[in-house]
């Protein structure tokens, strides 16, 4: 029942394959190799290669495809290993199998089988670059060196001084003459070791154990077939099985069919990792070690598929000119989304980033991305209910027009608006809610001191200012009265008078207030006459003065008249609007009014 199941497995695994990988046909070339570093000794190889189409001497098919050189057993030939060629050929894979030193008489040299082996492989991979070879352009710079019992334990003598081997893989693998097993520490590509549990051939204890031990290799796995034989890694071979069935009287073996089954089960994700670079394989691999039927297996190996990962210096979230630095874990090749290769990068912009580790064996991972806000700084711009030029004893409130988390003015203060009442320079540092800085442009405030309180009297019924200097307002009962801007005033009316004085800095001062009570003006003095009055043309004034000015209520002055000597002076209304006009005279000592009425 096991039988059944796992090849029912191996079907399903076969199938499996080539629904998801291109199949192709199997070429054969048969040629002799010379090596000339050895009297131009003789090797005779056969080639079993992905073709365009099947036969002998075909063109190889397109692509590049890894290099298997494959040592055969002792007094065996290369045609017992046709399930090998049958498997992975058409997955892709060129073998070649030098048929040399095959015995039984002459008995085989294993150290010239071993250089046979290497000789075939490097040969293989010179061919790439030869333009007369079938092969050129189709071999890739991965390869495999591997054999069965006299061969394998020939690879394990041969693999680690090959520079062009990836990994070295061994079936039932005999010691040999010299010492695989003393050879077996300069193995340091990875290593595969397949046995038998009932090989009494090559007893793993003296020869596979003992090499595999040896092995030099960061990365190796040993799998024991349970039940398994010498011989069954191969094709059904007389000397072969008549030798095991010699030394293994009553033993039971799985059949060949299933032995090659698990064989190929765990071989195929390996070759596929390390030959092929596909690196999903390794997880299969290991998986089938512990789950796999029919085995038991062992592993040293510091291997592991690449982690990408990446550690952050400190806050991915920052204000404008900081910066974090990102530091990738492992020891692998590194490409960030940035395009820079180093171990740690440097981040000063907004965005995803994240990072592709790539191993030796060129496997990928990539990291989960880590997103970075960089802020801008505010730029906060002062504002204010009014202008900045203030008169003493006015405030000026500065504010921004946006809301932020904290707030230090150049005084010292930390509310959001500043009052302000004394000339200076002021600014505002504030904090948005990211945690960025700013500074707000610098206003000046120019605080001017009040100008000198004005000071009014009342003379002969009018409002003079007599003390303080700039523009002037009066008002009546605290109402502006319009176009009452002169340093004096006749009041029309009673109330309580006073003016405001506004100075070049636009400051004003108020007067004192004088209580008016409007009683008819003089409007003749003994020495003085004017008539008639009210008048709507010309108005005669007689009298010894030396000029008389006419103004309107509000004291702006419309005409001036010289007498000249002269006794009667005429002066003309009708050019003015129906209302009330004030006479003044201009002697000796103090002015004097007179009111004018015209009429229409």
């Amino acid at each position: 029942m096991r039988t059944k199941l796992l090849l029912l497995h191996s079907l399903i695994l076969s199938f499996t394959h080539s629904l998801i990988a291109q199949t192709y046909p199997i070429g054969q070339i048969t040629t002799t190799l010379t090596d000339a570093s050895r009297s131009n000794r003789q090797i005779a190889v056969e080639i079993f290669y992905p073709a365009a189409t099947a036969g002998n001497n075909t063109p190889a098919a397109s692509g590049q495809f890894p290099v298997i050189a494959y040592g055969h057993g002792f007094s065996m030939t290369f045609d017992a290993y046709s399930n090998f060629w049958n498997e992975f050929v058409p997955q892709g894979y060129i073998l070649i199998f030098p048929k040399t030193e095959t015995g039984p008489i002459p008995f085989p040299s294993h150290g010239e089988f071993a250089i046979d082996l290497s000789f075939a492989l490097s040969y293989l991979q010179l061919q790439n670059a030869n333009a007369a070879s079938p092969f050129f352009g189709k071999i890739s710079s991965k390869s495999a060196m591997m054999g069965h019992s006299m061969g394998g334990g020939c690879t394990f003598l041969a693999g680690g001084s090959n520079p062009n081997v990836t990994t070295v893989v061994g079936f039932a693998p005999a010691e040999t003459n010299p010492s695989a097993v003393a050879a077996a520490p300069g193995i340091t590509v990875p290593a595969l070791v397949f046995v038998g549990s009932q090989d009494n051939v090559a007893p793993a204890a003296t020869h596979s154990t003992l090499m595999y031990n040896a092995a030099g290799s960061s990365c190796k796995a040993y799998v024991t077939i349970t039940d398994g034989a010498h011989c069954r890694f191969a094709e059904s071979n007389f000397l072969c099985e008549f030798g095991e069935s010699s030394v293994c009287i009553g033993c039971s073996f799985i059949d060949r069919v299933t032995h090659h089954a698990i064989t190929f089960q765990l071989l195929n994700p390996w070759l596929r990792f390390y030959l092929k670079g596909e690196c999903a394989q390794w997880e299969v691999f290991q998986d089938l070690l512990t789950t796999a039927s029919g085995i038991t297996s062992q592993q040293s190996c510091n291997y592991s598929l690449p982690v990408a990962d990446f550690t952050a210096s400190g806050s991915t979230s920052f204000c404008d000119g900081g910066s974090v630095s990102f530091t990738a874990s492992g020891n692998y090749g590194f490409e960030w989304s940035t395009a820079e290769t180093t171990q740690t990068i440097t981040v000063t912009q907004s965005g995803d980033y994240f990072m592709v580790a790539t191993d030796s064996y060129d496997c990928k991972d990539t990291s989960s991305s880590t997103t970075v806000d960089v802020y801008d700084h505010p730029s906060p711009a002062l504002s204010s209910n009014g202008d900045f030029t203030l008169c003493e004893g006015e405030t000026q409130v500065l504010f921004l027009d946006d809301e932020f988390a904290s707030y230090q003015w150049s005084d010292g203060s930390g509310d959001s608006v500043l009052s302000v009442n004394e000339t200076g320079d002021y600014f505002v540092e504030v904090v948005d809610v990211s945690g960025c800085a700013g500074v707000s442009d610098t206003v000046h405030v120019e605080v001017s001191p009040l100008p000198e309180t004005p000071v009014i009297e009342l003379r002969n019924d009018t409002l003079f200012v007599i003390s303080g200097s700039g523009n002037f307002q009066w008002y009546r009962n605290g109402t502006l009265l319009n176009g009452a801007n002169g340093n004096y005033l006749v009041p029309d009316a009673d109330g309580d008078y006073h003016s405001e004085m506004t100075d070049a800095n636009d400051c004003s001062a108020s007067s004192n207030s004088i209580a008016v009570n409007v009683t008819a003006l003089n409007e003749i003095t003994n020495d003085i006459q004017i008539y008639p009055n009210p008048a709507n043309g010309k108005i005669h004034v007689k009298g010894t003065f030396p000029a008389v000015e006419l103004f309107d209520r509000y004291g702006r002055k419309l005409i001036s008249c010289k007498n000249n000597r002269q006794e009667i002076i005429e002066v003309e209304l009708s050019q003015f609007p129906s209302g009330t006009y004030f006479l003044k005279e201009k002697k000796t000592g103090s002015p004097f009014c007179y009111k004018i009425i015209k009429v229409q």
